[in-house]
């Protein structure tokens, strides 16, 4: 089984092999021995997405948002119309 995440705008898909632990406040995920970050990374909880069954899901799933990403990078965005008189 994968475990998703998603924050910041990036999606993540782990092994629960890697995972170390998790509390209140989130996942503690075990990085690969090449890794720069120095061992650990941690994942709030409002981060988890869900978990996948294979590896070919989750990689589905992670390639998903960034082709979504790509196209809307592309498309112009509308401009928010700012209210005349803001409540504070």
């Amino acid at each position: 089984m994968f475990l998703c995440f998603e924050a910041d705008g990036k999606r993540s898909a782990f092994p629960e092999s890697v995972l170390l632990g998790v509390d209140e406040n989130g996942f503690m995920i075990q990085n690969g021995p090449g890794s720069r970050a120095g061992g650990v990374t941690f994942f709030r909880m409002d981060a988890f997405q869900g978990a996948c069954q294979n590896f070919q899901q989750a990689l589905n799933w992670v390639r998903r948002k960034q082709s979504n990403q790509q196209a809307a990078a592309s498309a112009p965005r509308p401009q928010a119309q700012l209210p005349a008189q803001p409540k504070f």
